[in-house]
């Protein structure tokens, strides 16, 4: 467990290092194995899917200023690789930080179908109500006290 976090953590900062160095490239590598990290610790929630969304959305950077113009072509390459599958969460948090990547989301999984219509409800006999009934309504003067005030009275 201690383990996996530290590798995570090392394997960020390294590919981060490597992003400012310019080497996209090296960073790239780097960040998908730290994703691989994350995502093996992910069914024991060793580390936080926020982290998993960083990192998601760091290797879209990269990628996206690795290959210039056609980073459009190459981040759907990305996606389809079996490494994204899993984290659905992970996408979507990183799309509300690089929203250029909310229209690559939506391509990769199909909408929802749509759910069916309610089916009508048969008329049968309508409801019985129950009828409201006032409770009785005490003997009593306003001289008189009740029993139990009589008992507290006393």
């Amino acid at each position: 467990m201690l383990q996996n976090r530290s590798n995570f953590q090392m394997q960020f900062v390294q590919a981060l290092a490597e992003g400012l160095d310019e080497r996209h490239g090296d960073s790239l590598l780097t960040f998908r194995g730290a994703l691989r990290t994350y995502k093996s610790g992910k069914p024991r929630n060793l580390i936080e899917a926020k982290m998993g969304a960083t990192i998601a959305r760091s290797i879209f950077e990269s990628l996206r200023k690795k290959r210039g113009e056609n980073y459009m072509d190459k981040a759907r390459e990305e996606l389809a690789d079996s490494l994204y599958s899993d984290l659905d969460e992970e996408l979507a948090l990183a799309a509300l930080q690089s929203p250029w990547l909310a229209p690559l989301l939506n391509e990769r999984s199909p909408a929802l179908p749509e759910p069916p219509a309610p089916e009508p409800v048969a008329e049968g006999r309508p409801i019985a109500t129950i009828p409201e009934i006032d409770p009785p309504e005490p003997d009593l003067s306003f001289d008189e006290e009740p029993d139990s005030c009589r008992l507290i009275n006393t």
